[in-house]
């Protein structure tokens, strides 16, 4: 399940990040980050690359404007990992 909004519950929410681009050379493509919104709204993430690095935000506003609205060639991706499915709309 992808969305870039942010996680829909308070709990702990992990997430990958996809990218099917990369302009700049630096991630890559594919699952290139690892990381969790936690219940007071901070972020921690990793990079999957060979550049180690551990990473915290204030918020997930602030990772997202850093890492997908800055790139939208990249054509991001959030993966949520333990999502709930979304409810279809039964109106037609």
């Amino acid at each position: 399940m992808s969305d870039v909004k942010g996680p829909k519950k308070p709990d702990p929410q992990p997430f990958l990040m996809k990218r099917k681009q990369d302009d700049t050379g630096n991630s890559g493509t594919g699952i290139v980050m690892e990381g969790c919104v936690f219940s007071n709204g901070e972020v921690a993430y990793t990079w999957r690359s060979g550049r180690k690095t551990r990473v915290w935000a204030e918020s997930f506003e602030a990772f997202r404007e850093l890492h997908i609205d800055a790139h939208p060639e990249n054509e991001t991706e959030i993966i949520w990992i333990n999502a709930e499915p979304e409810e279809e709309d039964e109106a037609e």
